[in-house]
């Protein structure tokens, strides 16, 4: 009897784990790419013929006479009102430490299996960094370890930003940092269940500085919107180290019909959130920023924050590994990489590492 029911939970583990391969969710797009796909993961020279130069752009503050942490930087941009309904108005916060966005990998197939898959009327926000990452090398737990990234190449990063033809957009500099006046309250270990961005100040930054960021992106939909009397019908939250690995298989407007009354994330690496929704994105630095005494009782991570605040404002938080998609670390021998390629259930881990890191075979 005890064999035979062993037995039949190993079975069962079986089939689920083959059927999250060979049922894929449509979202995943489809299981197998031609050769029609490969320039995508290359670079030569048209594609530097057909991108122009790039120029950082002018910011303006929303209140230049407020406190620093309640200013947005604010860009005029004109937006016209969609009038197709399959190709709704989608605002993608698009943003975060360059790492690994000068690769192709991560450029293109953000441009073509993204951008160009969710709606005509897809307007990037970008902020992008140009500073070092100290990464995470020594994590307790092996599989969260990733090497360093070095401070990226302004010329590179224009390049591929310029790619995506963002509506609006913002490169710092390395020694550039986002301001994050925020007075007393201060991250602390006896709050954090994770104990990681309370260790000190630089991992502190590192939670902070992109929710900050994300809080600017928000203010920057909501300026468009009334600037241009336009209403985007979905916000998503995309890492500028993303690689995808298929072109997404249905738009924005279908996203919507069947996803439109929760929030549809795979980690923190994509975040599909109907405009309803896209509050959690901006709602923590609301709270952070007017927090008045020594030690912050909120959400410790970005997930937690994203998370709790959709709670709050009544909708579902949903994880989801059907959205083809993987971070691109530094090199596919970092234990992070094939765990991170685990994460999603579109490809396999192995045909995962291959398109993620082909470059480093070709080079």
């Amino acid at each position: 009897g005890v064999f035979l029911v062993i037995s039949f939970v190993l079975m069962v583990l079986y089939w689920q784990s083959k059927y999250a391969i060979e049922a894929r969710s449509e979202v995943c797009g489809p299981e197998h790419l031609g050769e029609e796909y490969d320039w995508i993961f290359k670079q030569n020279s048209s594609d530097f013929n057909k991108i122009r130069k790039f120029s950082e752009s002018e910011f303006f503050y929303s209140n230049p006479n407020g406190p620093v942490n309640k200013q947005a930087r604010l860009v005029n941009a004109t937006i016209q009102p969609s009038n197709d309904y399959n190709n709704p108005l989608i605002a993608v916060c698009y943003g975060g430490i360059a790492r690994s966005f000068v690769s192709p990998i991560v450029y293109k197939s953000t441009k073509h299996f993204l951008l160009d898959r969710l709606s005509t009327n897809t307007h990037v926000i970008a902020t992008v960094k140009l500073q070092a990452d100290q990464g995470k090398s020594k994590e307790s737990e092996e599989q969260y370890r990733f090497d360093p990234f070095a401070a990226s190449d302004r010329e590179n990063v224009e390049i591929a930003l310029s790619y995506l033809n963002p509506t609006i957009s913002h490169i710092m500099n390395a020694n550039e940092a986002t301001r994050l006046e925020y007075g007393t309250c201060k991250l602390d270990s006896s709050k954090d269940p994770f104990n990681l961005f309370s260790r000190d100040e630089k991992w502190s930054r590192r939670f902070l500085e992109p929710m900050k960021d994300l809080w600017n992106c928000m203010k920057q939909v909501e300026y468009l919107e009334e600037s241009n009397n336009i209403r985007f019908e979905a916000i998503i939250k995309a890492r500028t180290d993303s690689a995808w690995l298929r072109p997404l298989g249905v738009s924005a407007r279908r996203l919507l019909e069947e996803r439109g009354n929760h929030i549809s994330t795979i980690w923190d690496h994509f975040i599909f959130a109907p405009r309803k929704g896209a509050e959690i994105f901006s709602r923590f630095w609301d709270r952070y920023s007017e927090c008045n005494t020594t030690i912050w009782d909120g959400p410790y991570s970005p997930e937690a924050a994203f998370e709790a605040y959709s709670k709050e404002i009544g909708m579902l938080y949903i994880g989801t590994d059907d959205f083809p998609t993987a971070l691109k670390r530094r090199s596919s021998s970092t234990v992070n990489s094939a765990h991170i390629c685990e994460i999603q259930k579109c490809v396999e881990k192995e045909e995962c590492m291959n398109i993620v890191y082909k470059d480093e075979k070709e080079n």
